[in-house]
């Protein structure tokens, strides 16, 4: 037996885009939608971001070069975010924000390895998030989220880390308490990401602990090497990585 549904129909946006559509927001009566290899909307060039106004099409300046993931609006301004470097033109490192007229940059915006890019945004307050495949945001150490105060900079959301300001150079500390008992901290300094193994030796030069063995992003971290089972001694600890090698 048929059945319908009055008033439930679908209808069309003027021609569409013509390509996949990944993200949507809505800002008044205004329909934004960006994607993955589009270049025209309504029939109108318009690089994988486009406003439907309800009756036709509209580019938004010269759009983005690359996918765009994810979409929000904060007042009157859209944030898109995506795998893109380029946003109207300028540089836009997979975040940007489309004030009606223009583009621009939210600071350095992300990076990290391969297939770098921003996935998810969402808004709390004047606050915008952003989640991906990341390891930076704006210059400061971010584990794949970070948030961004439309009126300061990225911060990290994660937890854990003793900073958030991304190292320049490959660094082990010196211990501390030193001397210890039973546990001590030591803290390294990791400027890229890699591979990092940092182990303890006796006084013989026999590795007797491994404290890290593991890819690592750049970052500030802190270890801690519990001593209960060991004798009292004299004691190194070094650290592996690449071609940096420190004890």
């Amino acid at each position: 037996m048929g059945y319908f549904i009055y008033g439930a129909n679908w209808s069309a946006l003027g021609s569409g885009v013509n390509g996949e559509v990944y993200a949507l927001a809505v800002m008044g009566l205004d329909l934004y939608a960006g994607g993955q290899y589009f270049t025209t909307a309504g029939g109108a060039s318009a690089n994988r971001i486009a406003k439907w106004d309800g009756v036709s099409w509209s580019s938004l300046g010269n759009g983005t070069q690359g996918t765009v993931h994810a979409l929000t609006v904060i007042n009157n301004d859209v944030y898109a975010g995506g795998e893109f470097s380029q946003a109207g033109g300028s540089t836009a490192s997979k975040i940007a924000k489309w004030d009606g007229t223009n583009w621009s940059a939210l600071g350095s915006g992300m990076f990290g390895n391969s297939g770098c890019s921003v996935k998810a945004l969402a808004v709390i307050g004047g606050d915008l998030y952003a989640a991906g495949n990341f390891f930076s945001a704006g210059g400061v150490y971010a584990n794949n989220i970070a948030k961004y105060s439309c009126s300061g900079t990225p911060t990290s959301v994660e937890d854990g880390k003793t900073n958030n300001i991304l190292p320049t150079k490959f660094q082990l500390n010196q211990n501390y308490p030193n001397p210890f008992n039973p546990t001590t901290t030591i803290r390294y300094d990791i400027p890229k990401a890699g591979y990092v193994k940092i182990s303890v030796y006796n006084i013989l030069g026999q590795e007797i602990k491994v404290l890290v063995n593991e890819e690592k992003n750049p970052g500030v971290y802190e270890v801690k090497l519990d001593g209960k089972n060991l004798a009292s001694g004299v004691y190194f600890y070094t650290i592996r990585t690449g071609d940096f090698i420190q004890s």
